[in-house]
């Protein structure tokens, strides 16, 4: 079993073993590299990118972006050695603790309507399925289905 996963943000020195992880799982985007060079700057909206490693290997992602007061999770993926160790969670925990330092008021995604792993995933995380995109995926084509974690507003002092 691998160890547990330790999560951080994604630096400069990063960038071509994130690009090899994304071009190695199925789930992750094809971006180009300056797409992927956005999340290394300060932005408008705010982005960012955390990285999983375990036994000092790159094995997972996450994306987000803030539009407005929503965070948009991009893109999560597992390798798949990795997958079930906890890499997932502990990425989604630290978008999300993100994103609520950003002022959101939820996090959005969507998931192919045929992974239903990925939308059980979401669901155990607390997200709640609240739309559909039909045809919205391409090869296979798919459906997505629009999940949302409703994230609690901070404590007034």
């Amino acid at each position: 079993m691998p160890d547990r996963p330790q999560i951080r943000v994604i630096t400069a020195a990063d960038l071509d073993a994130v690009i090899r992880l994304a071009a190695s799982v199925p789930e992750a985007p094809r971006w180009p590299r300056s797409s992927w060079e956005v999340y290394l700057s300060e932005s408008d909206p705010p982005r960012q990118i955390f990285l999983a490693e375990s036994d000092r290997e790159l094995t997972g992602l996450v994306a987000g972006q803030m539009i407005g007061d929503i965070c948009e999770l991009e893109s999560i993926a597992v390798t798949p050695t990795h997958r079930r160790s906890g890499a997932a969670t502990a990425l989604l925990a630290a978008l999300v603790a993100w994103a609520g330092q950003h002022g959101a008021s939820k996090v959005q995604l969507e998931v192919r309507s045929a992974n239903n792993s990925a939308i059980g995933f979401y669901e155990n995380a607390g997200f709640s399925r609240d739309g559909l995109r039909l045809r919205y995926y391409h090869d296979p084509e798919d459906d997505a289905v629009l999940m949302t974690l409703s994230l609690e507003p901070p404590p007034q002092p």
